[in-house]
C-alpha cells in the first residue's frame, strides 16, 4: 500500500493495452494430467530466530536445511513470510510474491549450484531479517513467519517459525518475553528547515527535514509536490534518492528507524512564475505492490502465466504508440486472472517496486500500458 498521514492511496492501473513479443517468445503451457506428474519429497529443519539489539534496531538469521530425500536429483525453491512486517534484509536472491496480512512474502532460490540437490544431499544456508525499532530493555517475541519449500518434482513441504527479541541487558527468557507489537500507521513528518536558494546551474533548492516517529512498516518514503507551476518539475534531492519524476522524488537513504531525521535538499527546474507549491510527504508500504492490469485485448494473456517476467511499458497520453517508456524490466507475474473473458474481466497481476508503481500511477489520464513477454 502507498500511504499518507491523511489518507490511503489504492493503485491500480486500469483501461490498459497490450503488445506482445512473437509467439516463440513465450507459449501456453497445458496442464498435464495429474496422474502424469512426477512427485518429489522434501524436508525441511529451521533453527531459531534470534534477533540482537544494535545501534539501529534489531538484527538476526534464520537457520534453514533443505533435503532431498528422494531417489533421484532435483530442483528445489522456498517461499517465505516474514514473522515481523516490514524485516527481510535482503540477503539472498528473491522475487516477490503476493503479502499476506501486511507481511511481504518472498520466492527465494536455494544458494548454491542453483537450487539443484542430489539424491540425500542437503543444503543448509540462513536468511537475514532486520526489525528497525528501538531496543528494549526487556525480551520480546513474534509469531507469523511461514516458510515453505517446493521442487520441480512436485515436493512440498512447510514450516512455521517465529523470532525472539533478545533484550538490552542480554535476555532471551527474563523477564517473560511479551509479544512484540508494531505501530499499525505511519507517523512521519516534513519541515522547511531554510529558504529557497538557487545553485549555479539554475535549479532551485528547497531544504527539508523528515522525521519518522514510530516502527510502522514502510519499504520507502516519498515526497509529492502539488500546485508546481508549468514546466517545473522536481529534478531530485541532494543527497541523491535516485530518479526523479515530474512532480515527485524519493526520500534519500534507506528505511527510517523510530525518531530519525534525515535533512536534505529538494531540486527544482527554474520556475517559470512564482507560486506556492506543497510538497506532500508519504510513506510505502508493501516493498512490492501487486498490481492490477486490466488488457484490452484479453488474448494476450494466452502467452502469460504465473511465474513468467515481462517488461511493463507505458505510451503517456499524447504520445504515439511507438514513443513509449520502460517502466518495469522483467516484472514478475502474480497471477493471471479471467485469460479467455472477454467481458472485460480479465486481469494480470505484476509485482512492482515501490518506485515503479509510484511511476505507473503518477502517469497521466489517458496513458496506455504494455507488456513484452521475456523469453
Amino acid at each position: 500500500m502507498i500511504e499518507r498521514t491523511a489518507g490511503l492511496l489504492a493503485i491500480a492501473l486500469l483501461g490498459c493495452t497490450a503488445a506482445l513479443a512473437p509467439a516463440g517468445a513465450a507459449m501456453a503451457r497445458t496442464a498435464e494430467p495429474a496422474s502424469a506428474r512426477p512427485t518429489g519429497t522434501a524436508t525441511v529443519s529451521v533453527g531459531r530466530l534470534i534477533l540482537d539489539p544494535t545501534e539501529r534496531g534489531y538484527r538476526g538469521s534464520l537457520p534453514v536445511t533443505i533435503t532431498n530425500p528422494g531417489p533421484a536429483a532435483d530442483h528445489f525453491w522456498f517461499q517465505v513470510r516474514e514473522p515481523v512486517p516490514s524485516s527481510f534484509a535482503d540477503s539472498l536472491q528473491c522475487d516477490y510474491a503476493d503479502p499476506v496480512d501486511n507481511h511481504e512474502v518472498r520466492i527465494c532460490a536455494v544458494p548454491g549450484d542453483g537450487g539443484d540437490l542430489a539424491p540425500g544431499e542437503s543444503r543448509s544456508f540462513s536468511v537475514g531479517f532486520h526489525v528497525l525499532a528501538t531496543p528494549r530493555a526487556y525480551p520480546m517475541s513474534a509469531t507469523g513467519g511461514v516458510l515453505d519449500v517446493f521442487s520441480a518434482a512436485g515436493a512440498s513441504v512447510s514450516t512455521s517459525f517465529g523470532a525472539q527479541f533478545r533484550s538490552t541487558t542480554g535476555s532471551l527468557t527474563r523477564p517473560r518475553p511479551v509479544p512484540y507489537v508494531q505501530d499499525a500507521r505511519p507517523d512521519a513528518a516534513i519541515d522547511v528547515t531554510g529558504p529557497v536558494t538557487v545553485d549555479p546551474y539554475g535549479s532551485y533548492r528547497l531544504p527539508v527535514r523528515v522525521r519518522y516517529a514510530g516502527d510502522a512498516p514502510h519499504s520507502s518514503l516519498y515526497l509529492k509536490a502539488t500546485n508546481l507551476p508549468a514546466g517545473v518539475v522536481i529534478e531530485g534531492t541532494d543527497p541523491t534518492s535516485g530518479p526523479a519524476y515530474s512532480d515527485e522524488t524519493l526520500v534519500p537513504g534507506t528505511r527510517m528507524m523510530p525518531g530519525e531525521e534525515r535533512a536534505f535538499d529538494v531540486v527544482f527546474s527554474a520556475p517559470t512564475s512564482a507560486r506556492d507549491v506543497t510538497l506532500e510527504l508519504w510513506t510505502a508500504w508493501f516493498g512490492v505492490s501487486p498490481d492490477a492490469i486490466r488488457l484490452a485485448e484479453p488474448a494476450a494473456l494466452a502467452v502469460v502465466r504465473p511465474g513468467a517476467r515481462v517488461d511493463l511499458l507505458a505510451v503517456p497520453a499524447g504520445r504515439q504508440a511507438g514513443d513509449a517508456d520502460l517502466l518495469a524490466p522483467r516484472a514478475l507475474v502474480l497471477d493471471v486472472v479471467g485469460a479467455g473473458a472477454t467481458d472485460g474481466s480479465s486481469a494480470l497481476y505484476l509485482a512492482l517496486r515501490p518506485e515503479q508503481a509510484h511511476r505507473a500511477v503518477g502517469l497521466p489520464e489517458g496513458s496506455r500500458f504494455a507488456i513484452v513477454v521475456r523469453g
